[in-house]
C-alpha cells in the first residue's frame, strides 16, 4: 500500500487509472493463491458506484463557464431522463470551462472558476444522483488552489465525484469503464479487458467502435474545440443482459436519431 501511494504522488496516473493497471498485470499473472488474494482487494475498490437501474442517462462536455454552454441543453436532457423515470446520470468530464478561454490575469481567472462552481450549486438538476468524471477543464483548477472535488461535492449532496480521467462503475451484471481521454502516452489496460462497455468523453463527437466496444458521447454544448462536433446526450437500457443505445440530437428539442443493440 505505500509503495502504491508513493507511486500515486510521483507519477502522472491517477488512482483509478493505477487500480486498472495493477488489475490487469496480475491477470496476466500465473493463478497463484497470493495474486488471486491480491487482485480480490484490487477489485474491491475498483468500482466506485453501483446501481441496478434498468435505465441511465449519459451526457459529457457541458463546459459550463463558456461562450458555448447551453444550460437549456443540460435542462433538455434531464427532462427526457424524467421523463423516462431514470434516477441515475453518468457524465463523462469537462462538466464546467475551467480555466479555459484565455484569463490571462490570475484573480479574473478565480473569479471564473468559481462562478461555474455556484452556477451548478443553483442551476444543475437536483432531482437525479449524477456521477461525474472529471476531465482536464476540471484540472485546471488546481493551479489556483481550488479543489473542485471539494466545492462541487460540499456544495451538491447530488453530485458525486468519481475522480479524474478514469472510473469504473458496476451497472446491474456490467462493467462500464468511463474515460475521459487526455494523456495519450499513458499505459493503460486494454479498453476491453474486463469491460462490458467504454464510455469516452472529451472528443465532442459521437461513434461506436464495436470490436472495441467504445462509446464516444457527444457533447452536451455548442463547444467545439475542432471547429465541429456533435451535441446531445445518450440513454442506454439493459435488457436481458444486453445492452441497448439510444441517441439523442439537439435541434429545437432533443430528437432521438439512433437506436441500437451494443
Amino acid at each position: 500500500q505505500n509503495g502504491f501511494e508513493y507511486f500515486l504522488h510521483h507519477s502522472d496516473y491517477t488512482y483509478n487509472e493505477l487500480l486498472g493497471i495493477l488489475d490487469y498485470l496480475l491477470h496476466l499473472k500465473d493463478n497463484s493463491k497470493e495474486k488471486k488474494v491480491y487482485r480480490e482487494y484490487i477489485q474491491s475498490y475498483l468500482c466506485q458506484a453501483t446501481f441496478q437501474d434498468i435505465k441511465i442517462g449519459v451526457l459529457s462536455d457541458t463546459h459550463i463557464g463558456d461562450k458555448g454552454a447551453r444550460w437549456e441543453m443540460i435542462s433538455g436532457a434531464y427532462e427526457e431522463f424524467a421523463h423516462q423515470n431514470i434516477t441515475h446520470v453518468l457524465h463523462l468530464g469537462d462538466m464546467m470551462n475551467g480555466k479555459y478561454g484565455n484569463y490571462y490575469k490570475k484573480q479574473y481567472s478565480i473569479e471564473k472558476c468559481y462562478d461555474q462552481i455556484n452556477q451548478i450549486e443553483r442551476l444543475y438538476p437536483k432531482d437525479f444522483l449524477t456521477y461525474i468524471l472529471f476531465g482536464n477543464h476540471e484540472y485546471s483548477f488546481l493551479q489556483f488552489g481550488i479543489d473542485p472535488v471539494k466545492e462541487i461535492q460540499s456544495r451538491n449532496p447530488h453530485l458525486q465525484v468519481l475522480g479524474y480521467r478514469s472510473a469504473y462503475v458496476k451497472w446491474r451484471s456490467k462493467i462500464l469503464y468511463l474515460k475521459h481521454d487526455i494523456h495519450k502516452n499513458l499505459f493503460c489496460a486494454p479498453y476491453h479487458y474486463k469491460n462490458d462497455l467504454v464510455l469516452r468523453g472529451h472528443s465532442h463527437t459521437f461513434s461506436y467502435d464495436s470490436y472495441k466496444r467504445i462509446l464516444n458521447v457527444p457533447t452536451c454544448s455548442k463547444n467545439y474545440p475542432n471547429g465541429t462536433g456533435d451535441y446531445g446526450f445518450l440513454i442506454l437500457r439493459m435488457k436481458h443482459d444486453h445492452i441497448y443505445m439510444n441517441y439523442y440530437e439537439f435541434v429545437k428539442h432533443p430528437k432521438l436519431v439512433l437506436s441500437r443493440k451494443l
